[in-house]
């Protein structure tokens, strides 16, 4: 299948280039991007739509959504706490995306991953990259969507009943397609998903809007605010907007982020002999080669001999 360049701009205010990405000819894109300076951990927002003309197979993908959330002993609780699996969040957009639609859900996975927030006496922190596969019949066709994202976030105070928190998911991605077809729906998304580029001049708009966010919370001196801010100096601590070296630097962890979660959702692990890297079929603790063939094995026993050789898992 042949794929386009979709240049997404960002309107509000400048119609510069935002970001790009590639989707198969003849599907539509959709984007949206919204600033909210008050939201001040996550004050970008954006979302892409891209639909097929039969509008069957739909890849969305979303950057990221925070939250926060206060206890104030009798007063009880203030804002949004984390929810006990972060699956259901997935499954309640969906449901609510898709009112009156009966939905099984096939297959959910919730990993504890390390988070970007320290643990110290009086702050816990906690992250998950998460999957969740859908089934549902729309118009007499069944249909799965499998959707993912990524959950880190910490909650501050020694005392349960007088603590606060903040939270984001971020990497949301979804993939829809007939269940016959699914194969070539989660093909496709690979393509869409991993293609995107953000454009250096917007992204250096957005590192300017973040270190003005953290000069003011610097200003306001919020004790309550200081686990939020530790984290996000350490994330920006060798910012240079002026630095190219720096700009590569951030789009490099921002992208392998990015690549976690969709070979998460995408169920496929990566593989390198070295020098070339190898994206393949997840649930095997080996891969073997020999150049043009592949065995994917979980048998210690499998010997690597002659031509074959054993390929290292990226982490």
């Amino acid at each position: 299948m042949a794929f386009s360049l979709h240049k997404a701009l960002d309107t509000n205010g400048s119609d510069h280039l935002a970001l790009s990405y590639l989707i198969p000819k003849g599907w539509k894109a959709t984007d949206s991007i919204t600033w909210n300076l008050q939201q001040r951990n996550t004050p970008l927002t954006i979302s892409t739509v891209s639909t097929s003309p039969d509008g069957r197979f739909i890849v969305r993908w979303l950057n990221t959504v925070g939250f926060g959330f206060t206890h104030l002993g009798n007063q009880g609780l203030k804002g949004k706490e984390p929810p006990e699996h972060p699956t259901d969040l997935l499954i309640d957009v969906f449901k609510k995306g898709h009112p009156g639609v009966e939905v099984e859900v096939a297959d959910r996975q919730e990993v504890a991953v390390p988070s970007i927030f320290k643990v110290t006496e009086a702050t816990k922190s906690f992250a998950f990259t998460c999957s969740v596969k859908m089934r549902y019949v729309i118009d007499g066709v069944p249909m799965l969507t499998k959707s993912g994202c990524h959950l880190d976030g910490y909650e501050n105070g020694r005392d349960p009943r007088f603590s606060l928190g903040n939270w984001t998911i971020s990497n949301i991605i979804s993939i829809t397609g007939p269940e016959a077809e699914f194969p070539k729906a989660m093909k496709l998304a690979a393509v869409v998903l991993s293609s995107r580029q953000w454009d250096p001049q917007f992204y250096q708009q957005y590192q300017e809007i973040c270190i003005m966010i953290l000069k003011e919370i610097q200003r306001e001196g919020q004790a309550r605010l200081d686990a939020q801010f530790a984290a996000l100096r350490q994330h920006y601590r060798d910012l240079s907007i002026s630095n190219r070296e720096a700009f590569n630097a951030q789009m490099a962890a921002r992208d392998k982020s990015t690549r976690n979660v969709c070979d998460y959702v995408l169920d496929r692990d990566r593989y390198t002999d070295g020098h070339t890297e190898f994206i393949l079929p997840s649930g095997y603790s080996r891969a073997i080669t020999n150049g043009s063939d592949y065995v994917l094995t979980n048998d210690v026993r499998v010997g690597a001999g002659g031509d074959w050789h054993e390929l290292k898992k990226v982490n």
